[in-house]
């Protein structure tokens, strides 16, 4: 799906020319007046937390008259709580600021250079929303509302001029915006608009705003609450989207299908009688032929009624962003052509030339598009779990959805951004939240074990050793917080965590995935007594060992070498009790003899099972039995240790079996981006847009096309194929900070070509199976090996 980009150029905060000095003032909805913060983040979820003031969509806007002087360059800096959109003369800017904690709250820098009129008046239009709710998708629920904003003007004689937000801007709270239904996890409001209540033109110049308000300003120009940091990833793209098939249905009823699953705002122009209404429905599927399912199986009924205003031509928009491909409309007035209907799609910058990836087999390359297209719309300021229940930046999902995201545009600002949202967590929790940033307390033990192991992905990826050290604090406290839950042998024990109504310990989900885990835990608290959950101690193996590389990497010697010995220690009690001598399976539990799918997993992918094919063997052919018997999230740790120990044949008939548990299943549903669940009736909520199950772009990019850094930020190269027999051909692309990297593979005959090109400053060190390693230089190179 291609668009049209809209909005304008984010200014690169990094660059030390677009650095700010503040001199705005925060301004308020004066109706935040006496009204006081709430700092209590709470563990339990939802409704008892929400505040008072919600549904917050407030105008400000300010008129400037510049004189006729040439403008050279003009830098708008602006953030938001919870968020703004930003409009100069009536043009759209752009959407932020990310969602982030008060304590490094994030700002932005927009270049508004060509926006501006010389010699004559201007405006700058702010629309604030605060939600007001307890959820995954803004740090809300605080009554923390407001916006920032300051605008630097440099002339060509080389004077300059300063706009800052403080009393002299107006505002207006406008009650356009009716909610009648929560969406999802109390994710969103549902938008009932009604034009007659929306000020039109209300930012650009000349418009009529004496009856307005002033904003209401504090004692200090900031909030101490705040303090403020550049956004250093770029704010979302937005692309301008025409439907694919408008189908008209008779009586004002019109069937809109994008072609594909997007997220984003949908945008109407229409002339109607005022007071006359009009019903919009979207949806992920439809529910009969061109009839759209909008009360969604995510638990989202997207259903909302919007009243005309009279006015001609006028624009339905609506604020907040959905996740959907198909919208229906009852009571159209007019005809619906697509020159007044489209999306407006919203993502984290995505250059789809970034990296490509074709193959010989059809079903493969389908399950990578799908895969793609689930991370590319699933990533906006964070990687979303999915952009309609939740809208959060869940850590188990964003290790997956992350990795994916790097092959795929090579950018890994997003990636420690979201490191660091999860770090910030630590002021709440130690051990680390499941979900950041929110001010929703929860806790997950395998997500937690994961962080050390993404820290470290981004570093091979990036080279970025400063990030790692500032990282050392908070990878301390999370160990030493889990290191109070190990028992006498070093083996974690009772992991309960601060949740409320959560699972501490997930295993997989949806539960009826977990293969029956024996594990007391997962149904309640109450019967907890000893329990030493097999996985989850293979998840802090892992941990404990990519700790240690990171914490080597601080130069912190003597803790590494700690840790080091702490990973032996643990991997020798898993052996000795957490293994049946007789069946060579791991089992569930201390105590339980029942040998879970993912107890045996876990041991295997992170190298507790010594590497001898004797001691690999039974847990391998329980796992060919079983194929994928696990959801999709689980599958990336299935196919990891596949891979780990050569079975990459097996990993590569999973990743294109026709089983019900597979990403053909989601295909042959008419999914456009990969599913929360293999199949839609495999989860009666299920999400049809989830990139956690984007597994397969990792294991092609890093284990079948064997692309990796060989040094940190790509410095060098590891080129270690592992082709499976049934597959022809394949050719990946991707960008490395180095450059562009290529690499492929062909059978002709009894040979295989493969061929490798290395940027400039580089080398790799190739690895095949069937022939000597090579170490390679800049170029292009080809390397037949025979008798495979």
């Amino acid at each position: 799906m291609k668009g049209t980009r809209i909005g304008h150029t984010p200014l690169d905060l990094s660059d030390p020319q677009n650095r700010v000095d503040w001199q705005a003032w925060w301004l308020q909805d004066p109706a935040l007046d006496g009204v006081k913060r709430r700092t209590t983040v709470h563990p339990d979820r939802y409704e008892s937390n929400n505040t008072e003031l919600q549904n917050l969509h407030t105008l400000f806007r300010k008129e400037l008259t510049l004189s006729g002087k040439t403008i050279r360059h003009a830098r708008l800096y602006i953030t938001a709580d919870d968020c703004y959109k930003l409009y100069v003369n009536g043009n759209y800017v752009g959407v932020g600021p990310a969602p982030s904690y008060p304590f490094e709250f994030a700002y932005n820098g927009w270049d508004v250079t060509g926006l501006l009129r010389c010699g004559g008046v201007n405006c700058i239009g702010v629309h604030a929303y605060y939600q007001g709710l307890h959820n995954l998708a803004f740090v809300s629920a605080d009554n923390l509302q407001g916006m920032l904003l300051q605008l630097e003007i440099e002339f060509a004689d080389g004077t300059t001029e300063i706009l800052i937000s403080d009393d002299s801007w107006r505002c207006c709270r406008t009650d356009a915006y009716e909610a009648r239904q929560l969406y999802g996890y109390q994710t969103a409001f549902s938008e009932h608009i009604d034009l007659r209540n929306f000020p039109a033109g209300w930012d650009m110049p000349g418009f009529d705003g004496s009856r307005w308000q002033a904003p209401l300003m504090g004692e200090t120009r900031i909030p101490d609450v705040y303090n403020l940091a550049p956004q250093l990833t770029p704010p979302v793209a937005y692309h301008k989207v025409e439907p694919v098939r408008i189908v008209a249905k008779g009586d004002g009823r019109y069937f809109i299908d994008f072609g594909s699953e997007l997220v984003g705002e949908t945008v109407f122009i229409v002339s109607g009688e005022p007071g006359q209404t009009v019903e919009i429905r979207h949806g992920e599927e439809t529910d009969g032929p061109d009839t759209v399912r909008y009360e969604m199986r995510c638990g989202c009924e997207y259903r909302e009624v919007c009243t005309l205003s009279g006015r001609r031509d006028e624009r339905i928009e609506f604020f907040d962003y959905k996740g959907f491909r198909y919208v229906e409309v009852i009571d159209w007035p007019e005809e619906l052509t697509a020159e007044n209907v489209w999306a407006l799609q919203r993502h984290y910058p995505f250059p789809r030339d970034a990296c490509t990836f074709s193959s010989s087999d059809k079903l493969l390359n389908d399950v990578w598009q799908l895969c793609a297209n689930g991370v590319r719309v699933g990533t906006l300021d964070t990687y979303l779990d999915c952009p309609t229940r939740e809208k959060g930046g869940f850590l188990g999902d964003g290790f997956i959805t992350g990795l994916s995201h790097l092959v795929l545009i090579g950018d890994g600002r997003i990636l420690r951004k979201f490191i660091n949202d999860v770090a910030n967590s630590a002021r709440i929790c130690p051990g680390l939240l499941s979900v950041a940033p929110t001010n929703v307390s929860g806790e997950s033990a395998e997500y937690s074990m994961l962080w050390p192991v993404l820290l470290e992905h981004y570093y091979q990826w990036t080279g970025d050793l400063e990030f790692v050290r500032a990282m050392q604090p908070v990878l301390a406290g999370m160990l030493d917080y889990y290191a109070a839950y190990e028992n006498a042998d070093g083996l974690l024990q009772d992991v309960i965590g601060r949740s409320s109504g959560a699972y501490a310990v997930l295993v997989d989900w949806p539960s009826g995935f977990r293969d029956g885990y024996d594990d007391p835990l997962l149904k309640g608290r109450a019967e907890a007594a000893g329990v030493v959950n097999t996985m989850l101690n293979g998840f802090y193996y892992g941990s404990l060992n990519a700790s240690a590389r990171l914490t080597e990497l601080a130069g912190l010697s003597g803790d590494a070498r700690a840790l080091r010995q702490k990973a032996e220690r643990l991997r020798e009690h898993c052996l000795a009790q957490l293994r049946d001598p007789e069946t060579g399976l791991f089992v569930d539990r201390i105590g339980s003899t029942h040998s879970a799918f993912h107890a045996n997993v876990l041991p295997l992918m992170t190298g507790v099972v010594p590497p001898e094919e004797r001691e690999r063997e039974p847990i391998l052919a329980f796992l060919r039995s079983k194929r994928m018997s696990c959801g999709v999230y689980f599958s990336f740790f299935l196919l990891k240790g596949l891979y780990t120990c050569g079975e990459g044949d097996f990993a590569y008939e999973l990743i294109t079996s026709r089983d019900r548990n597979s990403w053909h299943s989601m295909l042959a549903a008419g999914a456009t981006t990969c599913m929360e669940a293999w199949d839609p009736d495999l989860k009666w909520n299920t999400s049809w847009c989830h990139p956690w199950s984007s597994a397969p772009v990792h294991m092609i990019a890093h284990e079948l096309i064997g692309l990796r850094p060989g040094s940190p930020g790509w410095e060098s190269i590891e080129f270690a194929p592992q082709p499976p027999l049934d597959l022809d051909s394949a050719e990946l692309r991707i960008t490395t900070p180095k450059g562009a990297v290529e690499a492929a593979f062909e059978r002709q005959g009894q040979e295989i070509v493969y061929r490798l090109t290395v940027p400039p400053d580089c080398t790799a060190s190739c690895s095949f199976v069937e022939t000597d390693s090579h170490v390679l230089t800049a170029g292009t190179h080809e390397i037949r090996a025979s008798g495979y």
